[in-house]
């Protein structure tokens, strides 16, 4: 019988620590390394590679659409680290894995006909994000549900709405999906002006409001279309309904629009003009606030 090693384990343990168990330190060494470059590399690669030579009005929406790749491509390099190293190791503890390749083969098409939703949730995510149908940060309306993208991956949505509530929803489940930041934003107000009122002169008022809001330094950059008033959108018994449109940057139409109302009122409060009743609500062309 052999003596044992001078510090007390066996020269068979000994053995193993110095071949096997150094292998299985350096497997899981460099599954720590490979998920700390993934995480710290990976982002910025991906964002580099989007944002190249994009124009300001471009950047807006390849930055989210770069944070939600690089967001799904960490998570699933992440996990196939992980897989691959954990059958390393398994390997180096003495197990067979090409049994548990050939079982892992034919358990994943049984549980492909067993959990077809997932399945469905996968491939519609890969779809989402390979055709940038929206990505973090979007306001979209997807599944009965209208709000900010907080998160996305393969199998699912988060979104949160204007209560504040964080919908998970399968993107399965995703069959249309409204993008209301993709590329533009719209401020669309209806303005009601008294039967009496001048026409013209609301008009005039209306588009110096609006050129006004594009020279300012604060919200002019926020601005891709002055808004102006396009035509009188119709007639009720107690007022003429002018209907005001422009263009912002994905995100700002809420706030545009709230300085474009205020800006609407000063003027009409100088020239004495009068509004009516108000008319039927605008279609939601903007963006509200995040809650």
């Amino acid at each position: 019988m052999m003596p044992d090693s001078p510090i007390g384990l066996s020269w068979a343990a000994v053995r193993w620590i110095a071949d096997s168990g150094l292998r299985i330190g350096g497997v899981v060494a460099a599954v720590v390394a490979a998920n700390l470059l993934l995480r710290h590399l990976l982002p910025p690669l991906v964002t580099r590679a989007v944002l190249r030579e994009t124009t300001p009005p471009q950047a807006i929406d390849l930055r989210k659409r770069a944070d939600t790749l690089a967001s799904v491509l960490v998570r699933t390099a992440q996990v196939a680290v992980l897989v691959i190293g954990s059958l390393l190791v398994l390997s180096e503890l003495g197990y067979a894995i090409a049994p548990l390749l050939t079982g892992l083969g034919i358990g994943g098409v049984a549980i492909g006909l067993g959990a077809q939703s997932l399945v469905r949730d996968t491939i519609n995510g890969v779809f989402i994000l390979v055709e940038n149908q929206f990505g973090r940060g979007d306001f979209v309306s997807v599944a009965g549900v209208q709000g900010w993208v907080e998160d996305i991956n393969l199998r699912r949505t988060l979104v949160r709405d204007m209560d504040g509530t964080l919908y998970s929803i399968p993107n399965g489940e995703i069959k249309v999906a409204g993008n209301l930041t993709r590329g533009f934003s719209g401020v669309n107000l209806l303005v009601p002006l008294v039967h009496t009122g001048d026409i013209e002169l609301a008009v005039t008022l209306i588009d110096q409001a609006g050129q006004e809001l594009a020279a300012d330094p604060r919200l002019g950059p926020l601005i891709l279309e002055p808004p102006r008033a396009v035509r009188v959108e119709g007639l009720t018994d107690k007022a003429v309904l002018l209907r005001v449109l422009g263009k912002t940057v994905p995100g700002a139409q809420f706030e545009v629009a709230d300085a474009l109302r205020r800006r609407i009122k000063r003027a009409f409060d100088a020239a004495g003009l009068r509004f009516g009743e108000g008319g039927p609500a605008p279609a939601p062309m903007g963006v509200p606030p995040r809650p």
